[in-house]
């Protein structure tokens, strides 16, 4: 067993052997990480101001102002979709842990002109405090930062081929998908309305966008671990399928509301089968087809719990 103890305080405590938890010692995997991008990422410096710590994790960023070349295939494709070159540089972010709140991760950035904002760019590297884990392998990781941008950059770039003719209703749906709390939601589509209107965009355009929601959460005072989650939530964005949530506000209300119905019939149907129900509930539920709803769209569970209660509440009228 393994116990951390902070300021006269234990701060973790860790069970098991070095294969459920492998000590990361933070300050070797920062030397460790400067020396590398010293050596093989010229012109590379750190960002005064990047650093972030609380009691459970640790992070800093360093701009790659010296190897514009990782992003030359995408200002190739911004200029053959005739969209303006809002990069600065390419950035890396590293955060650490030694409370097992996070491994020894590193986060591909993109740096853009708009006061120094960060555009997330897919999955970080990790590697957690499992396994053994050592710096050997964080070394490994070091040397894959080179393919994870060009991975990073080729899906950036399909995004600008992705047409979407209804943006706040896609911006907003995106969003609410991947997790971001409804308040951020609002901030972010307002922003976007007042700076692009509501015109067909690319879901290059709203990715973008989306990554405010980092700025506007860190304006309210969220910080740390908080503002690393929250970056991760928006790099989902990039394995959806966007053109599914491309919708307008009718088909919005229209799915809404089938999607209601159809949950209410589910449930009454299922309860009436374990305990009965009045007949006058049965004979007055609406006749909707049932098979073409389940490949509309996912049940969640706010209209689950709505029409459990509505069943509920119409079987004792």
């Amino acid at each position: 067993m393994l116990i951390k103890i902070a300021d006269g305080k234990v701060s973790a405590v860790h069970g098991g052997d070095s294969h459920d938890y492998s000590i990361l010692d933070m300050r070797a995997i920062f030397e460790t990480t400067i020396q590398y991008l010293d050596s093989n990422f010229k012109g590379s410096s750190y960002m005064e101001g990047s650093g972030a710590f609380d009691h459970s994790i640790v992070s800093a960023m360093w701009e790659l102002g010296g190897n514009q070349e990782l992003l030359d295939t995408y200002r190739n494709a911004l200029a053959d979709h005739g969209m303006s070159d809002k990069m600065i540089a390419p950035a890396v972010r590293l955060t650490t842990s030694d409370v097992a709140a996070s491994g020894a991760n590193l986060y591909p950035m993109l740096l853009c002109d708009s006061g120094n904002r960060t555009i997330s760019l897919g999955s970080p590297i990790k590697l957690a405090h499992t396994g053994g884990a050592n710096l050997v392998q964080f070394m490994g990781n070091l040397r894959m930062l080179c393919s994870r941008y060009q991975d990073a950059v080729a899906d950036m770039t399909k995004l600008m081929d992705i047409e979407i003719r209804n943006p706040l209703n896609c911006l907003k749906l995106v969003m609410k998908r991947i997790g971001i709390r409804k308040k951020l939601i609002n901030e972010v589509a307002e922003m976007f309305e007042n700076q692009n209107g509501t015109d067909a965009c690319t879901a290059h355009d709203l990715y973008f966008a989306i990554n405010e929601a980092c700025f506007f959460a860190a304006c309210e005072g969220m910080q740390g671990h908080g503002i690393i989650s929250l970056e991760e939530q928006v790099t989902r964005a990039l394995a959806l399928n966007w053109k599914e949530y491309d919708v307008n506000f009718i088909y919005t209300i229209y799915r809404f509301i089938y999607l209601y119905i159809y949950n209410i019939q589910c449930y009454t149907l299922f309860y009436n089968k374990l305990y009965g129900l009045p007949q006058k509930f049965l004979t007055c539920m609406p006749d909707f087809p049932m098979q073409p709803v389940i490949l509309l769209c996912r049940l969640t569970a706010g209209f689950q719990i709505r029409a459990l209660v509505a069943v509920i509440l119409y079987s004792l009228l």
